[in-house]
């Protein structure tokens, strides 16, 4: 009777449950990385500043702050990728407020310091944001953090042999990709689901999670601009929140989540003051849908 293949399932998941619940137990660290990096609105520099929330949501959370002129320069992001390794080797999760997407050059490296292969990069963003820094025609850093997370790249970051590698990465919400991106992708046999997908009912499941530790990097520009116009880079027929936010409960259910990131929030671009007043509530509950997966 104990052989049965449903009670091995059951205590699978009971096993899974647990262990789940004990990672829920860490502390979460969070880091301000007010970062404009190729943003033509500075507003993008500080989610927190930006929405107020300081004093609400994230009272008792221990937080580190990394100045917007650190990131003048490479300081910045090895500060931030230092950050993010020590939030993991006191075994608490740290959450990332950008800043736009560049920060995810320094915060994955961090958390790839310190679980080395064993981690894979799910990347939620209308954009690849995998251009090299001679492939980009704008050359902005923010379309090219994962270039040089997985070595395409090697001119920005030395990742010390702690590359991201690419059958390690996930993408969820694509929708404007250029050639190279698209290239890069083909080449290395990225998985990704694009909006579309997303939007037809595609089951998240369609993508395997290859490891157990996933670091999430939250760009908001994934979310329809009819939800989020502010935002530098905006991008037609994304997805709603709701979609959102099922998608980060089902990765958290089926991962560990040790890290995340969230960007690209910047009030300068709204498109209109109701739209503003929508905006700050959508970014208000995403922020709490993502300080609640560590909070039960």
């Amino acid at each position: 009777m104990l052989s049965t293949p449903m009670f091995k399932k059951s205590v699978e998941k009971a096993l899974r449950d647990n262990r789940r619940n004990r990672r829920n137990r860490r502390n979460m660290n969070i880091i301000y990385a007010n970062c404009f990096e190729g943003q033509p609105n500075k507003g993008v520099g500080s989610i927190v500043k930006n929405l107020n929330v300081t004093n609400s949501l994230f009272r008792g959370m221990d937080k580190v702050n990394i100045p917007s002129q650190d990131f003048n320069n490479k300081k910045g992001y090895y500060n931030l990728r230092t950050e993010v390794y020590k939030s993991h080797k006191r075994g608490d999760t740290p959450f990332t407020l950008g800043g736009d997407h560049s920060i995810g050059v320094g915060t994955v490296a961090g958390s790839l310091d310190f679980y080395k292969k064993d981690l894979t990069t799910i990347w939620i963003d209308a954009h690849a944001d995998i251009n090299t820094y001679k492939s980009s025609n704008t050359k902005n850093l923010h379309g090219m953090p994962l270039s040089f997370l997985t070595g395409l790249d090697k001119s920005f970051m030395n990742m010390d042999g702690n590359e991201l590698l690419t059958e390690n990465l996930l993408y969820y919400g694509l929708r404007d990709v250029d050639k190279f991106e698209q290239n890069a992708m083909n080449n290395y046999n990225i998985k990704h689901m694009t909006s579309d997908d997303l939007n037809r009912g595609n089951r998240f499941d369609n993508l395997t999670i290859p490891t157990e530790n996933v670091h999430l990097s939250v760009d908001v520009d994934v979310l329809d601009p009819l939800f989020m116009s502010s935002t530098g880079t905006p991008v037609p027929h994304g997805i709603t929140p709701q979609k959102l936010y099922d998608l980060i409960h089902w990765i958290h259910q089926n991962s560990n989540i040790v890290a995340v990131d969230l960007v690209e929030y910047n009030p300068e671009c709204s498109t209109s003051g109701q739209q503003f007043n929508t905006d700050q509530y959508i970014m208000r509950e995403l922020i709490s849908e993502l300080l609640s997966l560590f909070r039960k």
